[in-house]
């Protein structure tokens, strides 16, 4: 059952990724009936590029300026790739093809473009570094108003008078000053630029469509004289790009990945400015490449992130190679407190640090405002202790009418997974699902004894609160929170288990440290299982019933792709509304792993009926995978393992119901007798591959 929300949603992410077929009915339209675009010119062509620019503007951060200098190598040659290759391309493609005068300026205009800000998706699908076409997206686009005009004065200079003033107005009113008016409105108002990273690519689209539309409406008997000819000098043009931009980086041995995100870059081009610039600067028939372009550089970007996606980059595909790729995926974690982990609260060496009541805020808060005053020299941060029950030692900081939520790791391991965890938080953002912005962390504990966090403040209580007051919609929010969960199951990596920050600082990109998902999957099970039984929460013949019923279904664990998984799913690491979830938090058990993981942490927590609405959530953006009821009760039994060593380990079933895992009016004792009732159920469940809604 899809909510309004969730629709609507899927809807606009339908439209917005239909690009390519949108701008093609729209120029046979406009085409075949020219009058119902042709009133779309002039002012509004340029409103429209400013919207889309704008757009881009309002998903970047300062975060993403400060980016350009932690990858110098591969931003320097994108840059220089972008700008050198595609004008070459277009000017010998124009020579070649013998193209009439203002043809050739308007496909040298397209190359003298910046790239495209759809690049960004395709280098996500292609198995990318979307942080790297991001930074190169936005460093093109924000110089494009010097690049574009020189360029254009050098290469399409003997064709036609080149107004390089105009063109450098123009692109500074359409281009940089909405998007750096984004990067203002993102950094002041963070709510805003959240709200409309939902709907702006399908606004962006729209706005491409129309202006597409009405090139074609005006330029009706040039493209019938001349269609065939554009259309092959369009596809020569990027397809060159590509396949140049790929080489290029290749020859100068960077890496499979970078290779690609420089290739998408080269290729896809901003033609939305190109078919602006052609109608203020040029004549008419000038903008005509520009629609061509703007087919052919969706289509081939489509076509390549179809065929990278199944064909992962040799470096990065170690899950079952062995030899050196798993040497790889080995070498640089050996060590690392995470690797020997199932799960970190009770598998960290100081097993349970973190889970018991603790008052040691005081403590650490002098040093904390010293690291927030060199963070932040020009704000003086107020701070206050925000009294989380989770890992984290938690502030409430503020500074000039804006709050912060300020986390620190104070953990003996010296655990660095905080770095981790906000990449994640930009990645799943990134797809559509509302998380926190992370504005600071460091994890290095050069200038304090922690690793600290800074992120956006969200002024909302959790879902559980709201659920304990009977004020909640549970059924909608289950609904929500599947469909939120295959929105992020988008993130796919290689390898399994928790991710390797060494990856991720060298390479800017996610790993799981296991070749295998069984070798995550299995890592504690035994211990897991004998310290319940040692502590009277199972009967040895409990245990090894358990454990025999696992094994029998290995099989289960082949995983061939790693998803995104979040690890400690429940409505306490949810932030809300009765009506709307603001944000979903603490992604710092985040692993790469099973689909069916994630909704089966709901059932260590709520019964079937609201699985049922979960599943329906998912199903209504993502098929359910093969076999999902056992992957479901297996999850489910080897979570409810874990979350049952904790509840021991750490004493919650000594606690009262103003602890959050207990429900209102219930005892520790409750909890109890509610955990072992659910190992129950899951056994059960695996063993007779029963309906999930029987939970």
């Amino acid at each position: 059952m899809r909510t309004a929300a969730t629709s609507f949603q899927f809807l606009l992410s339908l439209f917005t990724n239909l690009y390519a077929v949108w701008v093609i009915a729209a120029s046979i339209l406009a085409f075949l009936i020219p009058e119902l675009f042709r009133w779309f010119s002039g002012p509004w062509v340029t409103w429209a590029l400013s919207v889309i620019m704008l757009g881009m503007g309002l998903t970047l951060s300062l975060a993403d300026f400060r980016k350009v200098w932690e990858m110098p190598r591969p931003v320097a040659l994108g840059f220089v790739a972008q700008y050198t290759i595609m004008p070459a391309t277009a000017w010998t493609i124009a020579r070649l093809m013998n193209l009439d005068p203002p043809f050739a300026v308007g496909l040298i205009l397209v190359a003298c473009c910046p790239g495209g800000t759809a690049s960004n998706v395709v280098a996500f699908l292609s198995k990318a570094n979307v942080a790297l076409s991001v930074v190169l997206t936005m460093a093109s686009t924000i110089l494009a108003i010097v690049m574009t005009p020189l360029l254009m004065q050098i290469w399409a200079g003997h064709y036609v008078p080149v107004d390089a003033a105009g063109i450098f107005k123009t692109t500074l009113q359409v281009v940089l000053l909405p998007v750096m008016f984004g990067v203002f409105l993102n950094h002041r108002f963070p709510r805003i630029g959240e709200k409309a990273s939902s709907i702006g690519p399908a606004v962006a689209v729209l706005a491409i469509v129309m202006i597409a539309g009405s090139i074609v409406a005006r330029n009706v008997e040039a493209i019938i004289g001349q269609g065939p000819q554009l259309a092959l000098a369009g596809f020569l043009l990027h397809a060159g790009g590509f396949a140049l931009g790929y080489g290029v980086t290749r020859v100068l041995r960077f890496s499979e990945i970078t290779a690609r995100t420089i290739s998408i870059e080269v290729g896809m081009q901003n033609s939305g400015l190109a078919m602006v610039l052609a109608g203020q600067h040029f004549a008419p028939p000038t903008a005509a490449p520009a629609v061509f372009s703007s087919v052919f550089h969706t289509l081939l970007g489509s076509l390549l992130a179809a065929y990278w996606r199944r064909n992962r980059p040799a470096e990065a595909n170690c899950a079952g190679q062995g030899g050196r790729a798993a040497a790889s995926l080995t070498s640089s974690v050996e060590g690392h407190p995470r690797r020997s982990i199932h799960y970190w609260k009770c598998d960290r060496p100081a097993a349970f640090h973190g889970t018991t009541e603790r008052a040691e805020a005081g403590a650490y808060e002098s040093q904390l405002a010293e690291v927030l005053r060199k963070w932040r020299p020009e704000q003086t941060l107020a701070l206050q202790p925000a009294g989380g029950q989770g890992n984290h030692i938690t502030w409430r900081a503020t500074a000039k009418g804006t709050d912060y939520f300020v986390r620190i790791e104070d953990g003996p391991e010296r655990d660095d997974y905080i770095e981790v965890e906000s990449r994640i938080l930009a990645e799943v953002r990134g797809l559509g699902v509302p998380t926190p912005r992370v504005f600071g962390v460091d994890a290095s504990r050069k200038h304090a004894p922690f690793a600290w966090q800074v992120l956006e403040h969200i002024a909302c209580p959790d879902l559980n609160q709201i659920h304990k007051e009977g004020r909640l919609n549970l059924a909608k929010a289950a609904g929500e929170i599947g469909a939120a969960a295959a929105r992020w199951q988008n993130v796919t990596t290689p390898g399994f288990g928790p991710f390797d920050p060494a990856v991720l600082r060298s390479e800017d990109r996610l790993e799981g440290f296991h070749p295998r998902y069984e070798d995550y999957f299995f890592l504690h099970l035994q211990r897991h299982l004998s310290f319940l039984a040692q502590h009277g929460m199972l009967t040895a013949v409990e245990a090894e019933e358990i454990r025999a019923e696992i094994e029998h279904h290995r099989g289960l664990l082949a995983l061939e792709q790693g998803f995104l998984v979040h690890k400690d799913l429940a409505l306490w690491n949810i932030l809300g509304t009765e009506t709307e979830i603001a944000a979903f938090i603490d992604w710092d058990d985040a692993v790469s792993g099973d689909p069916m993981d994630d909704l089966s942490l709901l059932g260590c927590f709520y019964d079937g009926k609201v699985l049922a609405h979960a599943l329906e959530g998912y199903a209504s953006l993502r098929p359910l995978p093969g076999q999902f009821r056992r992957r479901f009760w297996l999850h489910l039994l080897r979570n409810m393992i874990v979350k049952a060593v904790i509840r021991v380990g750490a004493g919650y079933f000594d606690r009262d119901d103003g602890f959050f895992l207990i429900h209102s009016g219930g005892t520790g004792q409750t909890l109890k007798a509610f955990t072992h009732a659910r190992l129950a159920a899951a056994l059960k469940g695996l063993r007779e591959d029963q309906e999930i809604e029987t939970l």
